[in-house]
C-alpha cells in the first residue's frame, strides 16, 4: 500500500475558499477566520474485514472555524461517511484527537457525548429518518 499523500490546501483569493485534498477527499472551505471550532489532529481509522485491514481516513488533520462552512466531497469509499461519523461523535477515530469547542472528545463519557450531539451538532441526513408511526411534525420536533 502506497503512503497517502500529505493534506494540501489550495486558496482561490477571487472566491475566498481553499480547497484542501487528502487521499483524494476534498474539503472546500470558505476562508472567514475565527476561533477554530472543530480540531483534527493526525486522525486514522482502521477497520479489519477478514485479514485486511482497511484504512478510511489516514493522518488527516483539519480545523474548522467558528462562522465556516466546508463541504465535505470525494469519490465513493474515500472517507467521506466516516469523517462525518467522527466529526457527528457518533464513532470514533482509531488514532488521533478530535477536539469540538474546546472539549476533547476522547475524553467524555457516553452522557457528555450525548449532550455535545444534542446542543452543538446539527444533522443533515441523506435519507428520510421519519419514524413509521408518526407524523412529519412530531418526528421533527421530537414530542
Amino acid at each position: 500500500m502506497t503512503k497517502p499523500t500529505a493534506p494540501v490546501a489550495r486558496r482561490d483569493p477571487q472566491a475566498a475558499i481553499a480547497v484542501v485534498e487528502h487521499d483524494h477527499v476534498f474539503a472546500v472551505r470558505s476562508l472567514v477566520m475565527l476561533m477554530a471550532l472543530v480540531e483534527l489532529r493526525n486522525v486514522s481509522k482502521l477497520y479489519h474485514l477478514g485479514g485486511e485491514e482497511i484504512r478510511a481516513l489516514d493522518d488527516l488533520s483539519l480545523d474548522i472555524q467558528e462562522g465556516e462552512f466546508i463541504s465535505i466531497i470525494g469519490p465513493s469509499g474515500s472517507g467521506k461517511s466516516t469523517l462525518m461519523h467522527i466529526l457527528g461523535c457518533l464513532d470514533s477515530p482509531t488514532s488521533g484527537t478530535l477536539k469540538l469547542d474546546g472539549t476533547m472528545i476522547h475524553d467524555a463519557s457516553p452522557r457528555e457525548l450525548a449532550r455535545i450531539r444534542n446542543r452543538k451538532i446539527g444533522f443533515v441526513f441523506q435519507f428520510f429518518n421519519l419514524l413509521p408511526s408518526s407524523t412529519c411534525c412530531k418526528t421533527s420536533s421530537c414530542q
